[in-house]
């Protein structure tokens, strides 16, 4: 569906993103992680268009919807009102029977039905983000979804339930979906994972891209958090191994200087 062959992004004359290369298949389920300021929002906004250097390919006429980490939708409106209209909008072809059954379907897929006729200023920061992703859901024109951070400034379970309805939804609709998300605690619910590292003074690229039991044969853990902290630990042991060389070599020299009665 869709190849990414990235050679670099660089923004303010710095390196943020270099040699990627990577493929999404029709209706997979990616998600991106890896350490802040790695580059994972530069990433999909590539995707979506963005200036690099390196090569996109993809079906034609595309067309692939976004969901921010800024909450995006009319407060004043009520769920079902904001997603009955982007339907109505999107599917001109329908029928109002038809339009109201669809939007039952999301606010059920999304767990708004008890909440949905209350405005949006109204209602808890999970449901209105929950509203939000419905709606986009609901304008369902689209073949891939990227979405940055959706479960931005959600405790853990929020997380985890807006995760759930994402993929559960995107699964039964068949859509392609790629997330950047902090929060996933099981990554078993995506086909693949994709983590970035960055390397000193070189940019971020891709240290793992594959299914989640390649991953747990790889690190011997589906655990994300212990997964990104092991790179980090690694990087540090790295650097002070390198710190120590350079150290020995110096005293090295430094005694070879003495002995020879140079000062």
């Amino acid at each position: 569906m869709i190849e990414v062959n990235l050679k670099s992004k660089i923004y303010k004359n710095d390196l943020i993103l270099k040699d990627i290369y990577f493929k999404i298949g029709k209706g997979e389920l990616v998600l991106i992680v890896g350490p802040s300021g790695v580059g994972k929002s530069t990433l999909l906004s590539i995707l979506r268009g963005e200036d690099f250097t390196g090569v996109i390919k993809k079906e034609k006429d595309m067309k692939i919807r976004y969901i921010s980490q800024q909450l995006s939708i009319n407060k004043n409106e009520t769920p079902y009102f904001a997603i009955k209209e982007d339907i109505r909008i999107t599917h001109t072809e329908f029928e109002e029977k038809e339009i109201k059954k669809a939007t039952g379907r999301y606010l059920k897929a999304f767990d708004l039905v008890r909440c949905a006729n209350r405005k949006i200023k109204y209602l808890s920061g999970g449901e209105q983000r929950r509203a939000m992703i419905a709606q986009r859901f609901a304008c369902d024109d689209f073949h891939l979804l990227l979405a940055d951070e959706p479960d931005s400034s959600c405790d853990l379970p929020t997380s985890n339930a807006i995760l759930s309805y994402m993929l559960e939804t995107a699964r039964a609709e068949k859509k392609t979906m790629v997330i950047v998300s902090h929060l996933v605690t099981n990554v078993n619910q995506f086909d693949k994972v994709l983590i970035l590292g960055r390397e000193e003074n070189e940019g971020s690229t891709i240290k793992f891209y594959d299914s989640p039991n390649k991953l747990r044969d790889l690190y011997g853990t589906d655990d994300l958090c212990r997964i990104l902290q092991s790179m980090e630990n690694k990087k540090v042991k790295n650097k002070s191994t390198e710190n120590i060389i350079e150290w020995k070599q110096r005293t090295s020299q430094e005694r070879k200087t003495k002995k020879e009665g140079i000062v």
